[in-house]
């Protein structure tokens, strides 16, 4: 089983990954962004269409399968054969799915009714690299995925800046926001995926051999397994990505765009909670049958997720304008009393600390194979954040879709934690929590009452610093390292 360091390296690793892989995905915001709110709303809805089909072709797979693999690591390639197996016909059903209900959904809008089903096949791509990945994750080596990704994310950006005839900063795009340059800009997904598959095929080809298998029994098992979480996935991506998709109904592409700015910064602030609970997550499976070392390992992870999301809460709400800014330009900003991407920005990062959590409550759940009771959660969430959006977005507009994401995290983390509590052991320690709190209000007092107010590459680079410096020194060693497990663990 992982211990500690393995465990922080593997996060670490995602983490450097991810924040290649995130400078490049906003790199190529701020390109498409260039060619107005019009385009970057078709574009970005031809990808949020796909990301709800995309979790139906993952089924909650990943997950069971890192699990299976770290309770019987000796039966690992004959889990990935099958699972591998089942992934491919699930993509193959999704893709003509999704692309078979864009032609209803998008019906006004061939330029993204026939974008989908480009985006299909660079979806199916990624999901094909993320299964195999399961094998390194398993084995600590998710440094091999991480670096395949940044790297498929930055040769897809220079693409993108080729395909855009882009000069030099602020990236002013040379051509126009035509129907040949929209599809190209796909197509150029599709490609890098191609690549990032063979990166991750070579990796993992360095430990087991791969090839479809097909064990009827063992499918019907993980099937019955995973389907619980695969659907509840579903419904998550669904009250998370609804939003996008009624805003474009609703209130148009212009609208879209313009949300969609604010949610591209949410997306890569959260990416960092999602891998670190990936990477607990064959820890707590071992943890599942003890529930005081369950709730140790859960409790280190909630104060180590609060000290990377609460100085990007405080960070973001400062600097809203200057990161939209950054990503596009002033057509995003708020104009002519019409709440812009900073004002969205500033809602919607609350989200960030809720969302860590409830990442990290879910994947506890699924080592405790407690998969079916998140159907209800986000079944829950699903229907308050429909319920809100069509109530309230032709009156507040996008104000109302960010409000009610807000709120349904917000809901989800009260019944993951009405669920965990009596049945977890929780051992706070009020001085580190204690310790956030004045590393936020110091680097808060920093970036507002000096004059690294109006310089944000200077207070991205010294913010972390102070933060960490303050919370390092107030707080004991000891707290930083992973509980020790019970001895029946071993």
């Amino acid at each position: 089983m992982p211990d500690a360091k393995q465990i922080g390296l593997n996060a670490l690793a995602q983490v450097l990954g991810k924040a290649s892989t995130v400078v490049a995905s906003l790199l190529i915001v701020k390109i498409i962004t260039g060619f107005g709110r019009e385009f970057y709303g078709s574009y970005l809805n031809a990808y949020e269409y796909l990301a709800f089909f995309g979790v139906i072709a993952d089924a909650g797979l990943f997950a069971i399968a890192v699990r299976q693999m770290s309770q019987t690591p000796e039966h690992e390639e004959m889990i990935l054969g099958n699972i591998l197996t089942l992934r491919l016909v699930f993509l193959v059903c999704v893709l003509l799915l999704a692309g078979v209900s864009a032609q209803w959904v998008y019906a006004e809008s061939e330029l993204i009714s026939r974008g989908i089903w480009i985006t299909g096949i660079s979806m199916s791509l990624t999901i094909v690299a993320g299964t195999l990945s399961a094998v390194l994750q398993r084995r600590m080596k998710i440094q091999y995925f991480s670096g395949a990704l940044a790297l498929s994310k930055v040769l897809l950006a220079g693409l993108v800046f080729w395909i855009s005839g882009c000069g030099v900063w602020p990236l002013e795009c040379a051509g126009g926001a035509t129907a040949e340059t929209f599809y190209a800009l796909l197509w150029a997904g599709v490609v890098i995926n191609v690549v990032l598959v063979g990166l991750v095929y070579a990796a993992v080809r360095r430990y087991v051999r791969i090839w479809p298998q097909w064990n009827g029994e063992f499918c019907r098992q993980i099937l019955r397994e995973s389907l619980p979480f695969g659907l509840a996935l579903v419904l998550q991506t669904l009250y998370l990505r609804l939003d996008t998709i009624l805003i474009y109904r609703v209130l148009g592409e212009g609208a879209s765009g313009t949300y969609g700015v604010a949610v591209r910064v949410l997306e890569s602030c959260l990416v960092v909670g999602v891998f670190f609970a990936q990477a607990m997550l064959p820890r707590m499976s071992g943890d599942e049958a003890d529930d005081a070392a369950l709730g140790a390992t859960i409790t280190w992870g909630v104060e180590k997720l609060l000290l990377l999301a609460l100085p990007l809460v405080v960070g973001a709400v400062v600097y809203a304008e200057e990161i939209v800014l950054v990503l596009a330009n002033e057509t995003y900003l708020t104009q002519g009393g019409q709440p812009g991407a900073e004002v969205m920005l500033r809602v919607l990062i609350v989200t960030v600390v809720l969302a860590y959590l409830n990442q990290l409550f879910t994947y506890s759940l699924v080592a405790r194979g407690r998969q079916r009771f998140l159907l209800g959660v986000n079944a829950a969430a699903l229907a308050a954040n429909a319920g809100l959006n069509v109530w309230l977005l032709p009156q507040y507009g996008l104000l109302a879709a960010a409000g009610s994401t807000v709120l349904c995290e917000l809901l989800v983390l009260g019944l993951l934690w009405r669920t965990l509590a009596p049945t977890v052991s929780w051992r706070w320690s009020r001085r580190a929590w204690g310790a956030m709190l004045v590393g936020c209000v110091a680097i808060g007092g920093l970036y507002t009452l000096t004059p690294l107010r109006e310089n944000l590459l200077l207070a991205v680079g010294l913010g972390p610093i102070v933060y960490g410096g303050i919370v390092y020194a107030l707080v004991p060693r000891s707290w930083w390292l992973l509980p020790e497990r019970s001895p029946t663990l071993g």
